[in-house]
C-alpha cells in the first residue's frame, strides 16, 4: 500500500508539472530543475518556502478551474490555498526569513491577484503589487547584474535604443 505521505508528494509533484507546463512563459523566473530537485530531497526541503509551495498550489488550482475543470468548487479552493499562502507569506516576513524565495511567492500571489476570481478586489491587487515591489528592493534584485556591462540598460524618460556597436552587418 502506498503511504500517504508518497501519495500527498505525487500529487503535489504533478501540481507543479502541471503549473510548469501551461504556464511556462510567465514562470520564466523559476529554476524548475533545481526547484523540483530540492522539493524531492527532504533534507533540502525544508529550505523552500511554504508561501511559495502554497502559491504554486493556489495559482494551479485557479488555472484548473474554469466551469469545464475544476468550476466553481475548484476556484474556491484556490482561494483558500491563496489564503493559507498568505498567511505563511506573512509569518515569513515577521520571522525575518526572507529569501528569493519569498519573492518568487510574492510575484505568484501577484499573478493570483491580477486572474479572474471570485475575491478579486482592485486593493487586493495593489497591494500584493506593493509587496513585491518592497521586496525585489528590500532583497537588492534590481542590482543583481548593476556591474554587467553585457546586460542592456535603458535611460529613464527615454526611448530604448541600441548604439551603433550592437547593429547587426548587413
Amino acid at each position: 500500500m502506498v503511504g500517504l505521505g508518497l501519495l500527498r508528494h505525487v500529487v503535489l509533484r504533478k501540481t507543479f508539472q502541471h503549473l510548469f507546463r501551461v504556464s511556462n512563459q510567465f514562470l520564466a523566473f523559476i529554476n524548475v530543475p533545481l526547484f523540483l530537485s530540492t522539493f524531492h530531497h527532504p533534507d533540502q526541503r525544508e529550505h523552500v518556502q511554504p508561501s511559495l509551495v502554497l502559491a504554486m498550489l493556489a495559482l494551479s488550482t485557479l488555472l484548473r478551474s474554469s466551469d469545464i475543470g475544476l468550476g466553481h468548487k475548484g476556484r474556491l479552493k484556490a482561494l483558500e490555498l491563496r489564503d493559507l499562502a498568505q498567511s505563511h507569506f506573512d509569518m515569513s516576513l515577521i520571522c525575518g526569513w526572507v529569501s528569493p524565495d519569498l519573492a518568487q511567492a510574492a510575484l505568484l500571489l501577484v499573478m493570483f491577484e491580477g486572474s479572474c476570481h471570485p475575491a478579486y478586489s482592485e486593493s487586493r491587487a495593489r497591494s500584493t503589487l506593493f509587496l513585491l515591489d518592497s521586496l525585489i528592493l528590500g532583497l537588492g534584485l534590481l542590482e543583481l547584474d548593476k556591474g554587467d556591462y553585457s546586460v542592456t540598460t535603458f535611460s529613464p524618460n527615454s526611448v530604448p535604443s541600441l548604439s551603433g556597436s550592437h547593429l547587426p552587418i548587413t
